[in-house]
């Protein structure tokens, strides 16, 4: 078993705040809680983890720990794809809390 602690990259803070998002997945955004940059998104499933600021290698430890991977074509694309898509739920995570009257 391995522990982390995850740092911001903008600011260097371990302070962070996660919110879980659910509609047909479940998702963990995470927000420093200091400089309130966008940290990470996890989907909560077996599919790997984004974390932004984080390479392209990252992304493939973390499929690699999941215990799966797309095919080599496809793999640039997914990870496209996928930071494309974790930015955007970290723009709705803050879109809500802030509709939600909950700060960050």
């Amino acid at each position: 078993m391995e522990c982390h602690r995850l740092t911001c990259q903008a600011c260097g803070s371990r302070r962070m705040n996660t919110v879980l998002l659910r509609d047909a997945d479940e998702k963990l955004v995470v927000i420093c809680a200091d400089c309130h940059e966008f940290v990470a998104r996890w989907l909560l499933s077996s599919h790997g983890y984004y974390h932004e600021g984080k390479s392209f290698d990252s992304y493939l430890r973390s499929l690699e720990r999941a215990g799966e991977a797309p095919t080599g074509r496809n793999l640039q694309a997914h990870f496209e794809r996928l930071q494309k898509e974790a930015r955007s739920d970290f723009k709705l995570a803050l879109k809500q809390l802030q509709a939600e009257g909950k700060d960050f």
